[in-house]
């Protein structure tokens, strides 16, 4: 069973470059570093290409300086020069051949005149890197040529459909486009290229194309995911139908629902299809970047099916469904972040890839019946969280290279097929450098028969160079599968006895026991700061290897008030023991001018007698020191204002601040004011009346208003005035 899986793995590694991937002795994947010819970075760069054929290729490598779309192009006078483009880790994704042709004309930006000439439009975002390999397809008689840069002259239309069959069966398509087109909570910029789904409900297929074949983007269209999104089928090939680089963004759902029946004039394949067109030679990416994903439904041929890479940077994939095949089938997938969850049932694998490469985010797989979790050739770890909570038929991640580098993998292991799998399987090589891999068995019911292969298995070399590794197995399971953790696999037709070889490093943390103390794992928090607000602070708990709710508990002590708060983490299961975490719960700090500091508005000088904070969490507090609009005759002291995005209670009127002003006429005082300085208001000669609307006023300063003659009429309002400063209303 395990060799046959296998001979899979040699064929997929034929569709990656095969000078990239090979593993040296020691089992480390070789670091691609192409000899560059040269570099294309901006408008009007251009690179010489000489003395090439099919056997002896160029490199030149490529950083986008621009987000804009971008035009590469060989310019030979005569043969047939090519390009092939490789990612910076040296993963070929594209093959440019030829210019690309409509109808009886030749897209030539370049203006080579030369059909033979390769070119892509470029659409990546800005520093993106790749590298292009060129030669001229020919054995004999090379000729010299430049790839050059340029703007590209245009863009790609990009077209989007909503499609549908009517009561007759026909099939039929909504150009999205068209400006008469309105189908609730669906609308598309074709400008932009933004299809934007804003709680809408469908029964439509949805598909995208790009007009050109010869394009190399990361992303074109963007699909904005806003609210509670559904579409609802139960025939089409697909629920979307993507021909072009395409990302998901929005922080919104969308549910794909499929409709059992068996009449169905097409039933559904795939839920999101990511496929080139016929001339299949350009680039395709999927992004998910911020949306929640749910499919639902039964017998998918593959859920995502991809012939490129899909990349999750950001959201939620949730898999409720049942598949035929594989749930994500494609070249490469790259999980940078986000959350996927594949609870589906009867799935030949969750994964299967050519390459699969992990720096962060997290992957749980639930359900049962599958063949393998994930199932690539090239298998990085570099980050990030992977739990199968076991019903895994054969290996939970095999491959024919496997490297782990960081994050955790926790991996339950049942007898449910008549043995236990490995957890990990690398055909070729096996490798871990450093991470937490948590392996789990479960007893076998009673009677049940079982034989099984070690947790670790490979058939050519083994090192564990670093990392943690635990197996919690009891003694019934060593009885069945053998004592060994790391085992060569010999089982196959073509072994010789000492050409696997394994090699464990005394850096490596290896745990074999039934059961295994919390202490053993690293622990942390979601955030060890934060600011006081009145309430109850619950920073998210991480176990690496281990996972909250099935290996252990958490509990908060002291998490409201400021100071010091615990975190209880509880061993459950085979994990014992506890650990305690901490943070800090800080009052808030501000981020406006300091106390001391002068601040103005339009009409207002202020000195700050209390710093403020810009979110409003800290009120701040300002004494006003004078006039900036000189011209003023009614004064009027606000109870708050808001200066520098900062909101201050007036609380204070500083002694001299209008003092001589021959222009005021009237005087109001705001409510929170607390003291009136002394001379605040003194020889204000034509001032007639003072209104103190303060109720919380404690004192007015000495000669507060000391010689303003006209002075007939003083409203004070306050209930807890104490001190009248001497002479404070003296008329002279």
């Amino acid at each position: 069973m395990k060799e046959i899986k296998k001979v899979l793995f040699f064929t997929l590694m034929f569709l990656v470059s095969f000078a990239l991937f090979q593993t040296k002795a020691n089992a480390e994947v070789e670091v691609f570093k192409p000899t560059v010819t040269g570099t294309l970075t901006k408008e009007g760069d251009s690179v010489k290409i000489s003395g090439t054929n099919e056997y002896n290729a160029k490199w030149v490598k490529y950083v986008s300086s621009t987000d804009e779309m971008m035009y590469v192009y060989t310019d030979a006078k005569s043969m047939d020069p090519v390009i092939d483009v490789y990612d910076e880790d040296g993963i070929m994704v594209s093959s440019h051949n030829d210019l690309d042709k409509y109808g009886n004309e030749y897209i030539d930006a370049g203006k080579t005149d030369n059909a033979l000439n390769a070119e892509i439009f470029i659409k990546l975002k800005k520093g993106t890197v790749y590298y292009f390999k060129t030669c001229i397809l020919s054995d004999e008689n090379s000729v010299d040529y430049n790839i050059k840069l340029i703007k590209a002259p245009g863009t790609p239309e990009v077209g989007v459909y909503a499609c549908y069959y009517d009561k007759d069966n026909k099939y039929n398509s909504i150009d999205l486009s068209e400006p008469t087109t309105s189908i609730k909570g669906l609308s598309y910029d074709s400008k932009n290229f933004v299809l934007t789904m804003n709680n809408c409900n469908l029964e439509y297929e949805l598909f995208a194309y790009v007009e050109s074949h010869n394009v190399l983007a990361d992303s074109l269209l963007e699909i904005r995911v806003i609210g509670s999104n559904t579409i609802t089928l139960d025939n089409f090939w697909t629920f979307i139908n993507l021909s072009v680089s395409t990302t998901f963004t929005g922080n919104g759902t969308l549910t794909l629902n499929k409709v059992d029946n068996s009449e169905a004039q097409e039933p559904v394949e795939y839920a999101i299809y990511g496929r080139k067109t016929t001339d299949g030679d350009e680039f395709f990416q999927i992004n998910i970047d911020g949306p929640t994903i749910n499919i639902n439904g039964n017998d998918y041929y593959n859920c995502f099916r991809f012939d490129g890479k899909l990349v999750v940077n950001n959201g939620y994939v949730n898999i409720a469904a049942s598949s035929n095949e594989s749930c994500m089938y494609g070249e490469i997938v790259i999980v940078n972040g986000g959350n996927i969850k594949f609870a589906g049932e009867e799935f030949a694998d969750y994964i299967y890839c050519t390459v699969f490469k992990m720096n962060g985010g997290d992957i749980a797989f639930s359900g049962r019946g599958h063949n393998n979790a994930i199932d690539a050739g090239l298998i990085i770890i570099n980050d990030g969280s992977i739990v199968s909570l076991g019903d895994i038929r054969y290996d939970t991640i095999t491959g024919y290279d496997f490297e782990m580098n960081g994050g955790s993998i926790n991996i339950v292991l049942e007898c449910k097929y008549g043995n236990y799998p490995s957890a990990i399987y690398g055909s070729n090589s096996l490798v871990v450098n450093d991470g937490t891999i948590v392996i789990k068995y479960e007893d076998p019911e009673e009677g049940t028969e079982c034989s099984g292969y070690s947790p670790f298995e490979t058939k050519i070399e083994l090192d564990i160079n670093g990392g943690n590794i635990f197996v919690i197995r009891s003694d019934k399971i060593v009885s069945i599968i053998g004592k060994d953790i790391f085992r060569i696999y010999k089982d196959y037709p073509d072994y010789e006895e000492g050409t696997g070889t394994i090699k464990v490093s005394d850096k490596a943390k290896i745990i074999d026991a039934k059961s295994i103390d919390i202490s053993n794992f690293k622990s942390y928090l979601e955030y060890t700061e934060c600011t006081y607000d009145g309430k109850a602070k619950t920073p998210k708990v991480y176990v690496d290897g281990l996972v909250e709710g099935e290996n252990y508990t958490v509990e908060y002590i002291g998490n409201t008030n400021v100071g010091i708060a615990k975190v209880v983490v509880t061993g459950k299961g085979y994990v014992t023991g506890k650990s305690i975490l901490t943070f800090s719960i800080k009052e808030k700090t501000a981020d406006g001018p300091k106390k001391g500091a002068t601040v103005k508005d339009k009409k207002y000088i202020y000195k700050v007698t209390k710093a403020g904070s810009k979110d409003g969490k800290i009120i701040g507090e300002l004494s006003v020191t004078g006039l900036k609009k000189k011209t003023l005759k009614a004064i009027k002291i606000a109870a708050n204002v808001k200066i520098g995005g900062v909101t201050y209670k007036v609380t204070s009127i500083g002694a001299k601040a209008f003092k001589g002003n021959k222009k005021i006429t009237k005087a109001t005082i705001g409510r929170n004011v607390k003291t009136i300085g002394a001379n605040a208001f003194a020889k204000c000669t034509k001032i007639a009346q003072v209104t103190i609307n303060a109720k919380g006023l404690k004192s007015i300063g000495k000669n507060a208003f000391n010689g303003d003659k006209k002075l007939k009429k003083v409203i004070i309002k306050s209930t807890k005035l104490k001190k009248i400063g001497k002479k404070a209303f003296l008329r002279k």
